[in-house]
């Protein structure tokens, strides 16, 4: 029996903490006239992007990423909160219609949640920047999503956004070296 519990205290002490994303995130992406802003950061030690999404009415909210030049919704790797659902998920943006979106079978978030209150929706989650061949870096292009209400059918506003990661780093000794200059405009 004491060998059991070493090895399971030698396993503890083998795995890294997961840093918690904070509430407060060094990007903040707005959409002009949207009422949708996408805050976000990089954990170094995780290497996952934290995002909040904060859309000023009570609608589902969502976010997605392209391969480099690639400006078109259709393709995408997407993270949708549906509030009535309580839900922050992944799903593959197939159509331009709720039929083509396809909620990814293997999920791998971390700290969502979607709240709405006093007219605002508020979504937060945790994706890793490598993740089911999916690569996330300031190459990407990225969508941003605000739907009209909470019934997913109808899009509202799909705009290409850009996300230095280098200046989002929550942790400010993020290297240069994993993704290159990304400080470029």
């Amino acid at each position: 029996m004491k060998s059991i519990s070493a090895v399971l205290c030698l396993l503890f002490r083998s795995v890294s903490a997961a840093e918690s994303c904070p509430a407060e995130l060094p990007g903040k992406v707005e959409l002009e006239g949207s009422g949708l802003a996408l805050h976000y950061g990089i954990s170094e030690t995780d290497q996952a992007l934290c995002g909040k999404l904060v859309s000023n009415n009570e609608a589902w909210v969502g976010f997605g990423a392209q391969p480099a030049g690639v400006r078109q919704m259709i393709g995408a790797h997407s993270i949708i909160a549906l509030p009535l659902e309580n839900t922050v998920q992944q799903y593959s943006l197939n159509a331009k219609i709720a039929e083509g979106i396809v909620r990814i079978e293997k999920q791998t978030l971390t700290e969502t949640s979607v709240t709405q209150e006093d007219g605002t929706t508020v979504a937060t989650f945790k994706q890793l920047l490598s993740d089911e061949g999916v690569v996330l870096t300031s190459d990407n292009v990225y969508l941003l999503a605000n739907g009209f209400s909470n019934d997913l059918a109808i899009v509202q506003v799909i705009i290409a956004a850009i996300i230095k990661f280098i200046i989002a780093a929550i942790n400010p000794a993020f290297s240069k070296d994993i993704y290159g200059d990304l400080d470029k405009t």
